[in-house]
This record gives structure tokens, sequence and C-alpha cells, in this order.
């Protein structure tokens, strides 16, 4: 049943975890070369992030447990991750490890900000307000990494 955003829930068993994470692995493993880039790069840089169920539960979770669009999400996640932080791409990322200043400028804007309380199934809040957004003291890229 969904729930109040019209969003389905998956009840998560540790045989379902086990069996999608094998056909994760099956599908990572067809995906082109230019998809699978990234997560290659990962896979020699980065091994304990990018091979962690953890990790590539997130994707599997994203996609309702579909894991041949899991595969491509965490294909094109991992080419994204590397085009916007580099280096830093392989690291965990966090505020001191991976953001600049510039970064740092365009996170504190104000453009998003959480605000107190959560809805009706405990998610938290964030105000969004783009009158805040203001090119002209960071990047595009600032903004989104």
């Amino acid at each position: 049943k969904p729930d109040m955003y019209g969003q389905r829930h998956i009840h998560e068993t540790l045989e379902l975890i086990s069996k999608k994470l094998s056909l994760l692995e099956q599908y990572v493993a067809e995906l082109s070369h230019e998809e699978s880039a990234g997560i290659q790069q990962a896979e020699k840089r980065c091994p304990t992030i990018v091979r962690s169920d953890e990790h590539r539960l997130v994707f599997l979770r994203s996609e309702m447990f579909n894991a041949r669009l899991a595969a491509k999400r965490f294909g094109k996640y991992w080419n994204k991750r590397i085009e916007l932080f580099g280096e830093k791409a392989f690291a965990p990322l966090t505020i001191e490890g991976s953001l600049d200043d510039e970064d740092k400028i365009a996170l504190t804007s104000g453009f998003a900000r959480p605000i107190p309380g959560t809805d009706k199934t405990g998610r938290g809040l964030v105000w969004v307000d783009a009158s805040y957004l203001d090119t002209t003291k960071y990047s595009r890229e600032s903004m989104v990494r």
C-alpha cells in the first residue's frame, strides 16, 4: 500500500536482500564500459565504499529492488560523483574532506535549510528558497556538491 506520498515500500527480508544484491552484481557486470567506468575506477580506488552492501542497498532501495534499474543508477552515480568531486570522489563524502571553500559558501547560502519538525511519517523537513541562489559567489557545480 502506498504511503501518504504515493510511494510504495518493500518489506525487506535477508533472503530478498541477498538475492537482489547478487542480481545487482550480475547487472553491473552487464553494463557497457561507458556506463560502468566510474564503478570500475571506484573498485580500484575505494573498494570498501563501492563494494559494501550498505552502499549498494541505497541503489536497490531507490529502485524498489529492481536490480537492473539499480545497476544503471549505480553506474550513473559513480560517473557523476567522479565528474563532480574528481580525486575526492574516492574518499568518504564529508563536508571537510570533500568540499572546497566555494562549496562551503554555497552550502551555507541558505538556499536549502532544515526546518524544525517532521512530516507525518517522521521524515525531516527542508525549506528551499531559490531567491538565495547567488552564482556570483559560487558555481553551479559547488551548489550541486
